[in-house]
């Protein structure tokens, strides 16, 4: 009788241990991602803020989805998305704020550009565009800065989706307005001038400087004075960007980053000229990297290039020189730059600031 019961606990023993294995498997997602319901989950492995074209194509009709285009208006009337709205770059990508252009907008104007397009705070938002992704990754940022819950970045955007032979359609969707309530500013994702004087002087973050070697050396000066943030590390931005304008495979981006010097471990700032294609590399650090304390400048170059007060650096990496603050810079005309990259002719970062409102 005592080896009977005992085969019985060790058998029931032996079935908890199973059904709490399975538990935690099923939790984890297993190698097949499993909903609650049991049915295979449709997300894409990876980050659930980057999806691809397939996913987006089978929630196309989701209830409470809202598609915004980030592109150009030429290129939406031409056929967008079947269901995206076009969104005016002017109005929810940039504001100027105290004669700095380039700034996120207020709340007011954020709650009323996403109230007038149907947009809900509850809503998963697919945001896309034409030029690799920066203008979509500049808006996520905005949502994301005034506390939207559920973003997501279409990989590859709108080039990526024709080329792939879907569908696109000429109807502009007609969504009855909703009220749209920001939150109050998301606390450590936004660095100001004063942030990164900090960072110059304690030396224990990383500066990411994400435009073109040229400007970052001071040779292409798209402000008063040209060159960068001292001690900045340069990661062209298009350098995360492949032909078919999606972003690098994660083990491409990793090594991007680690040649770079930029370390997980480090607090991160990044910027640009307007904070545009920044957007890119705090998208990618912080949600496909996992750097858990990344911030954008969002002053960038067009504040402290045109602040005499603030200390510059020029020349590429290994000619680095101190520029006087109090110096005059050269001639802030701005002029195209060769480009960096020829991968993407829409996402390339050498247009002239004056005629392209997304940089």
């Amino acid at each position: 009788m005592i080896t009977v019961w005992r085969r019985h606990v060790w058998v029931a023993a032996l079935g908890v241990i199973a059904l709490t294995v399975a538990a935690t498997f099923a939790a984890c997602g297993g190698d097949d991602d499993v909903a609650p319901d049991g049915t295979a989950s449709d997300v894409p492995a990876g980050p659930q803020e980057l999806v691809e074209g397939d996913w987006l194509q089978e929630h196309l009709d989701d209830t409470g989805l809202r598609i915004l285009s980030l592109s150009s208006r030429e290129t939406y009337d031409q056929g967008h998305i079947p269901g995206a709205v076009w969104v005016d770059p002017n109005l929810l990508l940039k504001a100027e704020v105290d004669g700095v252009r380039g700034q996120a907008p207020d709340a007011d104007t954020v709650e009323t550009t996403l109230g007038s397009l149907g947009v809900s705070n509850g809503d998963t938002v697919i945001v896309y565009d034409d030029i690799g992704n920066r203008s979509s990754a500049r808006a996520f940022w905005v949502l994301k800065y005034y506390g939207h819950e559920d973003v997501r970045l279409l990989n590859g955007g709108h080039s990526k989706w024709r080329a792939d032979g879907r569908t696109t359609s000429s109807e502009v969707p007609g969504y009855a307005a909703v009220l749209y309530e920001a939150d109050a500013p998301a606390a450590g994702i936004r660095a100001t001038s004063d942030d990164v004087l900090a960072a110059i002087e304690d030396g224990n973050s990383a500066i990411v400087d994400s435009r073109s070697p040229d400007e970052y050396a001071g040779v292409d000066v798209r402000s008063a004075r040209g060159g960068h943030v001292p001690g900045a590390l340069n990661v062209n931005w298009i350098l995360m960007v492949q032909a078919d304008h999606t972003l690098l495979p994660i083990d491409g981006l990793t090594q991007l980053y680690t040649d770079a010097g930029v370390s997980p471990e480090e607090a991160t700032i990044v910027y640009c000229q307007t904070g545009t294609r920044a957007s890119v590399s705090w998208f990618v650090l912080t949600y496909l990297l996992g750097y858990e304390n990344v911030a954008l400048y969002d002053g960038s170059w067009e504040e402290w290039g045109n602040d005499s007060t603030l200390p510059v650096e020029v020349g590429h990496p290994d000619e680095v020189s101190s520029l006087d603050a109090a110096a005059d810079g050269d001639d802030p005309s701005k002029t195209d730059a060769p480009g960096a990259d020829a991968a993407a002719d829409e996402g390339s970062d050498d247009e002239d600031e004056d005629d392209n409102p997304y940089l």
